[in-house]
């Protein structure tokens, strides 16, 4: 789109990068899975979340300084992307196989659960909720004449940067949150929930802003804690495909949004605009509701079947027989 002026051909390309996008996010959590168990795992989806917040913060900056040359000149950043496409290439080592060590056990299924389904199709039902905020947000800070269209962008860069913090700080959250089981995946529709319901009692920017890092701090909670639940209830096997699942169906729920809730919103007598706010704020509390229990019923990966514990059981068994045989 740097060379185009054809609005169906920037679409297109748009598209293109949306497939790029959808290829690339599971596979990034997917390596996390191969690399990492137990708490470090969290805390390694935790942090990728949190850097691609962070890249979200810059590159906002980054357009908005270029746009200010030349609208063109935006697309010149995924130039940026040849130094991103190296890294992986030049410095990730191959993670030892998997395949071997959970054979005979139920890590060794490749097919996706139906509880995976279920967790995706949370997932997308979150996503329908939250994009009411992207879609009302600069309607309401422009139509109720509270800010001026810069500030539309301040307040999206503070959410970005409530989600950069709450990815950061995932795993020790979480850890907290599972102490009682379900209120983990709970909290990611009541933390987005709370920071609607302040956006829907603002009035002013300072209002706007806080109540758009508190959203901020659900989406990146919720964006980690997905795919954290998808790996503690897949097999290690179909953990690939369990996150494409699971990216499919959350861009789903964001494409769907505007087509169930401006109808959802109209049909309960509310103008578009700051009501809708109030409409998603009630979803998401009752959806959070129904997460509670879903986990709750939702049956994780018993920790002895999971890649580590089995290589680890089986070196400790060959050693106790090196052992005996040496006695």
């Amino acid at each position: 789109p740097a060379f185009m002026d054809n609005i169906y051909l920037i679409l297109f390309c748009r598209a293109l990068v949306g497939g790029g996008v959808g290829l690339m996010y599971p596979m990034a959590n997917d390596l996390v899975v191969d690399f990492y168990e137990g708490d470090m795992r969290q805390k390694m989806i935790g942090w990728a979340f949190a850097i691609s917040m962070g890249g979200g913060i810059i590159f906002q900056m980054l357009g908005g300084f270029l746009a200010g040359i030349d609208w063109h000149y935006t697309f010149y950043s995924y130039a940026l992307g040849i130094i991103f496409f190296a890294i992986p290439l030049l410095f990730l080592p191959e993670p030892p196989k998997k395949t071997d060590v959970v054979k005979g056990t139920g890590q060794e299924a490749a097919k996706v659960p139906a509880r995976q389904y279920g967790l995706s199709i949370m997932n997308a039902l979150w996503n329908i909720c939250f994009a009411v905020v992207v879609a009302n947000g600069a309607i309401i800070i422009i139509s109720e004449g509270i800010g001026m269209p810069a500030q539309i962008g301040t307040a999206f860069s503070i959410m970005t940067v409530g989600g950069f913090i709450s990815g950061l700080f995932f795993a020790k959250i979480h850890k907290v949150l599972e102490g009682i089981k379900g209120l983990s995946l709970m909290a990611c529709y009541w933390v987005v929930a709370i920071g609607f319901f302040m956006f829907y009692m603002g009035h002013s920017m300072n209002a706007i802003y806080a109540a758009m890092f508190v959203t901020g701090l659900g989406l990146g909670y919720a964006g980690s804690n997905f795919f954290s639940k998808s790996a503690d209830i897949v097999p290690f096997a179909a953990a690939a495909s369990a996150f494409a699942i699971l990216s499919a169906f959350n861009g789903l729920g964001g494409f769907i949004s505007p087509y169930i809730m401006t109808p959802l919103t109209t049909a309960l007598g509310f103008a578009p605009g700051r009501p809708a706010l109030l409409v998603g704020t009630i979803g998401l509390v009752a959806l959070g509701i129904v997460a509670f229990f879903f986990d709750r019923a939702t049956p994780k990966i018993p920790e002895s079947e999971k890649p580590q514990a089995i290589e680890e059981a089986t070196m400790a068994q060959m050693e106790a027989h090196e052992a005996i045989a040496q006695a």
